[in-house]
């Protein structure tokens, strides 16, 4: 792919100097010239999702696991500090609703929560873009400071 892209660009310097020298004629050069960006532009973006891959591909899966889980390892703190941007981010690391049941009997009772993630959008990084922007409700003041 890389030595095509080599090719693909050389051919666009050689419709450029045609086009700047009038060796031929303009409209034949821009026909050319566009099906050649088009194909460099499908290339590039090609050559992109393969350097992604490698990345992912080269993960070391224990590193990986320990990132995940200190990432993950103060969910309370999260969601008791940053409401809004933890909702944010389940919103977008979640592949589909979390299911809610109750675990245990007596005095050891507490709820079991399971769901679906789509890691590629935590791996890829998506799901850390959030913002946080908060108005004081009418009557309220002095603003709330994020």
């Amino acid at each position: 792919m890389e030595q095509e892209l080599g090719q693909v660009q050389r051919k666009l310097d050689r419709l450029i100097d045609a086009l700047a020298n009038d060796s031929l004629p303009a409209d034949e050069i821009k026909t050319h010239l566009s099906t050649e960006k088009a194909r460099k532009t499908a290339l590039t973006a090609e050559l992109e999702k393969l350097d992604q891959l490698a990345k992912v591909a080269s993960l070391d899966d224990a590193q990986l696991k320990r990132q995940l889980q200190a990432r993950v390892s103060d969910v309370t703190a999260l969601l008791g500090k940053h409401t809004v941007q933890a909702r944010q981010m389940l919103r977008k690391i979640l592949a589909d609703k979390i299911e809610l049941g109750p675990v245990g009997q007596d005095h050891q009772r507490g709820y079991r929560f399971r769901g679906a993630l789509a890691l590629e959008r935590l791996i890829g990084g998506e799901a850390l873009q959030t913002s946080l922007s908060m108005v004081a409700p009418t009557g309220f003041e002095p603003v709330f400071q994020p």
